[in-house]
């Protein structure tokens, strides 16, 4: 489809054509995908169409959880063993 604008601009959109039930299907796979396997910051993308893709930037809640066992090492030297090194 092309309109002309008010500045006799051409405009070109392109119309994708959907089945609501299969976006809101889509939708959840890629919450569920974030939820199991995105790590905090990144992204996932999907193709659509040939030419169009899905961008799904997860909040901090749909994201796996950063899973660390203990407390992190802090690792003190002693004043004999800093002479030493």
């Amino acid at each position: 489809m092309q309109y002309l604008s008010i500045e006799h601009a051409p405009r070109v959109h392109t119309l994708v054509s959907v089945d609501p039930d299969k976006l809101i299907e889509l939708g959840h796979r890629l919450k569920q995908h974030a939820m199991d396997f995105a790590l905090q910051g990144e992204s996932l993308t999907v193709p659509l169409t040939d030419k169009i893709l899905l961008v799904y930037e997860p909040t901090d809640g749909y994201v796996k959880p950063n899973h660390t066992l203990g407390a992190p090492a802090i690792l003190a030297i002693t004043e004999t063993e800093g002479r030493l090194q």
